[in-house]
């Protein structure tokens, strides 16, 4: 959806937390680019194609499990294949490559006491990021209690297409955004305050936002969440400065967000959004093996689709953006005719900013054997990119009237017509 005017577009609370995200392409020969291009774009074949015959084989070979492990979502023996790799390969690209991967699954399974024994993130990330880690370390376990089968409630719209709903937080109610775009629940200053929420380490983190702006966030606790019948105790989550999730536009406020329920809470829901009658349904998932699976995280929730033509790519879920979008790298991948350049007004988390843009008549997307058809996609900024080449953002047009389905436990998302 455009806002105000046919030259915006507005993902207003992406909040990435830069704790494992970075990705170093780290190789010194041909056959190495290839294995790990070839990895990045999931080409487990063709990997493994540059491998044989080579140097450390077996850590090659071994590195290209534990990425099929993860996207076939078998986590704790990926993150024990990376762990393995990071201290005993004798391969630096493999050794490097393989604390970044296993960072992002440490943080998927809020793993912070990992992160403290683990001396490379303590060089790499001490003073940025590592403040959160080291604060999140020392918080009691989150626990998550179903006392109901499921829980209906309905929910409205932001002016992004990004539902909302009406939660209690340390038994308080308010209203807080549900999106999968940020990788964190998120509280402003001022919805803190009010629910007495306070920081649990006065360092300040620089979060990554939907432009080129980044915003401090500060590590917090929440005592209780809950959500109808369910309830989260001890959630891990970050505070921003009220200012950060205002939007202004000539000089006038027109949306303020309260809060943000991120994707560390989302991935343990079975979730089911119904966009026409504006109801979602949340229960807990119950594991099935026997689904394909189309889902899985590596620094963002990543959906794979593929265009009419079969070219696999990879998009970033995010029902916190307005529009689907696409980056640059799906440039590389599928050939568009009639491409225009323009430039955009982008909202995110910090502010509202002005960026150049292509923009495209449209693009088929195949979802399973189901059709989404985008009219007018536009690029934007990718985030820092994870270990997998992304594509785009799949965004609220994309469900608009439809019901979406998230399950992250079985990997699945779905998008099927409302009755």
């Amino acid at each position: 959806m455009r806002v105000l005017t046919k030259s915006i577009v507005f993902k207003f609370s992406r909040l990435l937390i830069p704790i494992g995200l970075f990705f170093f392409l780290l190789s010194h020969s041909g056959f190495a680019q290839d294995y790990w291009s070839a990895l990045q774009n999931l080409e487990f074949d063709e990997a493994e194609t540059h491998i044989s015959g080579k140097e450390n084989e077996l850590d090659y070979k071994k590195f290209l499990w534990a990425m099929q492990l993860t996207v076939d979502g078998d986590i704790e023996l990926a993150q024990k294949i990376m762990n393995e790799l990071t201290f005993s390969s004798k391969d630096s690209a493999v050794a490097d490559n393989a604390v970044i991967v296993l960072g992002e699954l440490w943080f998927l399974q809020n793993r912070w006491d990992s992160f403290i024994a683990t001396k490379p993130y303590v060089k790499e990330y001490e003073g940025n990021a590592f403040s959160l880690v080291k604060a999140f370390a020392d918080v009691p376990e989150e626990k998550y209690v179903y006392s109901e089968t499921e829980v209906k409630l309905p929910f409205k719209l932001s002016v992004s297409g990004c539902p909302i709903i009406t939660v209690e937080v340390n038994g308080k109610k308010t209203r807080l955004w549900l999106d999968t775009g940020a990788s964190m629940t998120a509280l402003s200053s001022d919805l803190a305050n009010e629910l007495g929420i306070e920081k649990i380490s006065y360092d300040t983190t620089s979060a990554l936002t939907g432009t080129t702006k980044k915003v401090g966030v500060q590590p917090a606790l929440i005592d209780s969440l809950r959500i109808e019948g369910i309830e989260i105790y001890n959630h891990p989550a970050v505070i921003l400065a009220s200012e950060d999730l205002e939007f202004k536009f000539a000089g006038i406020t027109f949306l303020k967000i309260d809060g943000i329920i991120g994707y560390n809470a989302l991935k343990n829901f079975d979730i089911e959004i119904n966009y026409r009658r504006k109801r979602i349904r949340f229960r807990e998932p119950v594991l099935n093996d026997k689904v394909e699976r189309n889902l899985f995280w590596l620094g963002v929730p990543i959906v794979r689709l593929k265009t009419e033509d079969g070219i696999p790519l990879h998009f970033f879920i995010d029902t916190g953006a307005s529009k689907t979008n696409l980056f640059e790298e799906i440039f590389r991948k599928v050939r568009f005719e009639n491409v225009k350049e323009k430039q955009v007004l982008i909202g995110s988390a910090g502010g509202i900013e002005r960026l150049n843009s292509k923009k495209v008549p449209g693009l088929t997307l195949l979802l399973k054997e189901d059709t989404l058809n985008i009219l007018n996609p536009v690029t934007v900024l990718s985030p820092i990119q994870p270990f997998v080449k992304l594509h785009g953002i799949l965004g609220a047009d994309a469900f608009a009237g439809k019901i979406l389905h998230l399950n992250h436990a079985n990997g699945v998302i779905e998008i099927n017509p409302a009755e």
